[in-house]
This record gives structure tokens, C-alpha cells and sequence, in this order.
């Protein structure tokens, strides 16, 4: 997992070959006005879903992963938790992995470790990363959030 924010996403280049292309993508999504849904970049190997949505209570949130597609998730207006913690320790597995949605669910693990994501932050969350967005920092938040979807390599 890496939180960091859009001055410094070049350091991260890398990380995966798809990433340049993914975070300029990203960049200039983030420069129009905001319009929900899934906004195509190349194909299958990166797209992106601009979502908006209310924070819930945590007691709500499950986790989830993904082992196809790295989550990048740039915070545009809003605040909220994300839960975050290793796939491997996960307890209970409550949606065993769907690989045409890709993804699985879980249990919010107690022992989770929280990251807030505020205006400006980008979070890059990897197929080890369980994650449970969406959670409410300072009471219910409306979010609009951009989440690019980068195939492995």
C-alpha cells in the first residue's frame, strides 16, 4: 500500500509498467468536471471508475481485495476511512473470490489499520491489500473519489 499524493506519484512510475499511463489518465480526469461511471483508458489493462458516494458507519463495511488490478484511488472532494489490512490475515471470507468481478469479501478485520484519505490523497492498493472504503471519518460525507483499475503485471 502506498499514500501519497499527485506531486509525488512519479516516484512510483516503477511499480508497474501501466502506471505512467494510468496516473496520466488520472491526472487529467481529475482537471474536468466530475461525471460518475467507468471512464475507459486502455481496454481492460486500465480504466477507471469515477464514483460518488455517502460514507457509512464502519460497523457496515466489509473488506474487500482483488488480484487482478491495482486500485488507485485519488480523493477528489470529501474525507473518509479506508481499512486496510494484509489478504493473508484475513479471518472470514464471506464472498469467496469472483474472478469476472474480481474481487472477494470479508469480514472488517478488528484489527485493521486505518487510512484517512482527505482532499488531494491518492492511495495505490495492491492485490495483498484488503481494503474496506468508504467508512465515515467525522460523520456521513458525500465522496467523489476516482479509482483507477491497473492490471498486474
Amino acid at each position: 500500500m502506498i499514500l501519497t499524493t499527485v506531486d509525488r506519484l512519479e516516484r512510483y512510475c516503477s511499480a508497474n509498467p501501466r502506471f505512467p499511463a494510468a496516473f496520466d489518465a488520472l491526472r487529467k480526469l481529475a482537471e474536468e468536471p466530475f461525471t460518475k461511471g467507468r471512464k475507459e483508458v486502455d481496454g481492460d489493462q486500465i480504466f477507471i471508475n469515477c464514483a460518488e458516494y455517502t460514507t457509512n458507519p464502519s460497523e457496515t463495511s466489509s473488506m474487500e481485495f482483488h488480484r487482478r488490478y491495482i486500485d488507485v484511488m485519488w480523493m477528489l472532494d470529501g474525507e473518509e476511512i479506508i481499512g486496510i489490512h494484509p489478504v493473508s490475515a484475513l479471518k472470514n471470507i464471506k464472498k469467496e473470490y469472483d474472478p469476472e468481478g474480481d474481487y472477494a469479501l470479508a469480514d472488517l478485520d478488528p484489527e485493521y489499520t486505518q487510512l484517512v484519505m482527505k482532499k488531494g490523497m491518492i492511495a495505490i492498493l495492491f492485490p495483498e491489500d484488503a481494503h474496506a472504503p468508504s467508512m465515515q471519518l467525522n460523520g456521513p460525507c458525500t465522496v467523489h473519489k476516482l479509482i483507477g483499475k491497473v492490471l498486474v503485471d
